[in-house]
């Protein structure tokens, strides 16, 4: 029963997270799910016996946020077994290790049944409370902050991304980078989940030093999130010198960009929504088009645009508009003798002239690159899977 329980809850903080996280219900994502979401995860990681329960009980959690709010990359057709199951196994894999990270935290940390039996447990016993909580937000936070670096890197799915809404608790991270949210949400979690199992098991023989320093530790998270909401206040409220405006028209544009006849329609539709704007009021500085325009890559791809899409080619129409033009675009160039690919933008002045090209420093892992796709044994494996 205790093991049908730990899944479930694992489970049900998942989809808390993933639901805090934005998504089509909830565009901006929720701050509420956010900070709530680890409690369950932090019970069932809490009750565990063994390093491998609680290994594969966090790989689960881990492998459950990746899959539930990134399961869009499932779209890629063919390719949805690298850009949607590799990272979930991947994060599976890593979440294994960290769970036996807590489980030795809280083993470690755990009142021994003679500690339980003492009617005043000293300072250094109750400690354990705090240290506990304490232990949890540190290492959750050490695993954002490891899946946000290297070349796995992809920081989507984190408790970071459940803040936007809360403006005045995220101006920290001018001090300790976005990671300080990681720790204040995952802090406010542990300390709600240690107070439902010390006062919910333990509430008839709960010793007042644990009481005691259970409270405090609640208090010091109150404080902590009191100081970061003051600073968030002061911060927020600053007047920043404008030095320059720009009107900038923004397209995003609806089209999937699947569909076996080219780019066309994806660049027509930008075209049409471009010029709707132009006619609503003052001309704008700069327009932008979102990514996945353009399916053919640039600098070598120009004089391709010059006629198409046949019905408005791209070249022509930034010359008609006389308007500069910003869009994504996927780049390729050889340097050094070696063929190099990025997922990056294009910028185009106002007589269609390529002003600026930059490419993104890092690629989302199997959605916008295979690591080691360099390799001859990798890419045999991929023309074996998805030709």
């Amino acid at each position: 029963m205790i093991g049908i329980l730990q899944v479930f809850y694992t489970i049900f903080s998942a989809f808390l997270l993933s639901m805090g996280i934005p998504n089509e219900f909830l565009h901006f994502g929720s701050p509420i799910l956010g900070l709530f979401s680890l409690v369950p995860l932090y019970l069932a990681l809490r009750s565990c016996k063994t390093f491998r329960r609680s290994g594969l009980l966090t790989g689960l959690h881990f492998g459950l946020v990746q899959l539930f709010s990134s399961f869009w990359l499932g779209n890629f057709k063919d390719f949805a077994i690298f850009t949607l199951g590799a990272p979930t196994i991947a994060y599976a894999f890593e979440g294994y290790i960290f769970g036996t990270l807590f489980h030795a935290a809280f083993s470690f940390l755990e009142f021994s049944k003679s500690e339980e039996q003492l009617q005043d447990l000293t300072f250094r016993c109750a400690s354990k409370t705090s240290k506990r909580i304490l232990f949890f937000a540190t290492i959750y936070a050490l695993w954002e902050w490891s899946k946000s670096i290297g070349f796995l890197a992809y920081p989507w799915g984190t408790l970071i991304m459940t803040s936007f809404l809360s403006p005045l608790l995220i101006q920290i991270v001018d001090i300790t980078g976005t990671w300080g949210i990681s720790f204040l949400w995952a802090l406010f979690a542990a300390t709600i989940a240690e107070g439902i199992k010390l006062f919910s098991i333990y509430q008839k023989r709960l010793d007042y030093s644990v009481k005691r320093m259970y409270l405090c530790t609640a208090a010091v998270t109150a404080c902590l999130f009191l100081f970061t909401f003051i600073y968030g206040i002061v911060q927020y409220n600053k007047t920043e010198p404008i030095i320059k405006t720009a009107n900038i028209a923004i397209i995003q544009h609806n089209t999937d960009s699947w569909l076996e006849d080219g780019d066309s329609p994806s660049i027509l539709a930008a075209q049409k929504m471009t010029i709707k704007a132009l006619k609503q009021g003052k001309k704008p500085d700069l327009i932008c088009w979102s990514e996945s325009i353009f399916n053919y890559a640039f600098p070598s791809s120009y004089n391709y645009y010059k006629t198409s899409p046949s019905k408005l080619p791209v070249i022509p129409f930034i010359e008609k508009i006389q308007i500069p033009l910003a869009a994504g675009a996927p780049l390729y160039f050889v340097e050094n003798g070696k063929q190099k690919f990025y997922n990056g933008a294009v910028v185009f002045d106002k007589n269609a002239s390529i002003v600026g090209i930059s490419g993104k420093i890092h690629l989302v892992p199997f959605a916008e690159y295979i690591p080691f796709m360099d390799k001859e044994w990798l890419r045999k494996i991929m023309n074996a899977i998805v030709g």
